[in-house]
């Protein structure tokens, strides 16, 4: 069918052209035209066909080599607009609006929980906040106001761990003011040089003191006195002294929710499992209280530093061969290097017996 109609059309563009008495040739599929003012009754020789044709592929060929460039720059125009277009809009300058900005107050603390922040993280920032604000009624100038300087100076003499939270619970709020096209405080805090954190060796209990607290936390839990649950909670399943009111036993584990809402689940002994079932959590009596009632309780039996029995129980794990990443889970560091702090704990082996070789 196409061989029929480009035959068609060959003779076609033949016959139109004797019609008009222009010189037209059709040679293996080419046309090909006489220039205007030829004679077309001219005799043509031998070889002249031929001769058309190489003449007729010839311009045709520089006819689409000319037109490629063009397309090419056409392309590269093009492209080059649109990388102009994204500059642009990446290095737009920040937005300004003028006029101080509202104080912060409750709408902060709800964008905060709508962005999927803890109970625990919201009563954080609340309190490192307070801080920021006193620090700001010394200059006589609102949180929003304080400078680069300001902030080095408030933190200069701060321990550096704290700097860091504080610093985090300001440019969280940085953040909030910066949506609402309010940017100083943002770009203050983009000035300031990173803290350098420090590496402290966690304040365990050795191994006599392991035993010794966990025998008093079955004795508490076997007379019914939840403050053994607590220590139990802590001593032996790694828990935060705020994760205690959200903890739930089952079958031989306990769930609880910690920093971040993220929940896990920790194998718990069984005694500890029956004493929390036998108390109940929510109740009058029960053992899921705030992480004040319990500081409070377990001061009254002579215990202090509670995040020493969550480090403790770290410890105790990696001195009885269980892998960093097995602790790491267990403890529900975001990432290994929070637990290779515990590894630091760890002592090599037959040292002392190699310096008194003599």
């Amino acid at each position: 069918m196409l061989k029929q109609l480009l035959q068609y059309t060959l003779k076609s563009l033949s016959k139109k052209g004797t019609d008009k008495g222009d010189g037209v040739d059709i040679v293996d599929g080419i046309v090909i035209e006489e220039p205007v003012g030829t004679d077309s009754q001219a005799k043509i020789e031998p070889g002249d066909n031929q001769a058309k044709i190489t003449q007729a592929k010839d311009a045709q060929a520089d006819n689409q080599a000319d037109s490629q460039p063009k397309i090419n720059q056409e392309h590269d125009q093009n492209h080059l607009e649109d990388d102009d277009r994204l500059l642009k809009s990446k290095f737009e300058p920040l937005r300004k609006k003028k006029g101080k900005p509202q104080k912060f107050d409750e709408k902060f603390f709800t964008a905060l929980q709508a962005a999927g922040r803890s109970k625990q993280t919201v009563a954080g920032y609340a309190s490192d906040l307070r801080f920021w604000k006193r620090e700001a009624q010394k200059r006589e100038k609102s949180v929003y106001a304080l400078t680069v300087g300001d902030i080095e100076r408030a933190i200069m003499s701060r321990d550096s761990n704290t700097a860091k939270r504080q610093i985090a619970a300001l440019k969280a709020l940085a953040s909030w003011y910066l949506r609402d096209d309010y940017p100083t405080l943002h770009i203050e805090l983009q000035k300031l040089l990173p803290l350098k954190q420090k590496v402290r060796l966690p304040k365990a209990k050795d191994e006599k003191e392991f035993v010794r607290i966990k025998a008093h936390a079955k004795q508490l839990a076997k007379e019914g006195d939840r403050r053994g649950i607590w220590l139990g909670l802590m001593l032996c399943c790694g828990l935060r002294i705020s994760e205690i009111q959200m903890a739930v036993p089952g079958a031989d584990w306990v769930q609880v929710r910690g920093k971040g809402n993220k929940e896990r689940r920790i194998p718990c002994p069984p005694w500890l499992v029956t004493a929390m079932v036998r108390t109940g959590g929510h109740n009058q009596g029960g053992y899921a209280k705030t992480k004040q009632i319990v500081d409070r309780k377990l001061r009254q039996i002579g215990y202090t530093h509670f995040h020493s029995l969550r480090h403790t129980y770290a410890t105790t794990l990696l001195h009885r061969k269980v892998s960093l990443d097995v602790i790491q889970k267990l403890l529900g560091h975001s990432t290994i290097s929070t637990t290779q702090i515990y590894a630091n704990t760890e002592l090599p082996e037959g040292i002392n017996e190699v310096l008194e070789n003599d």
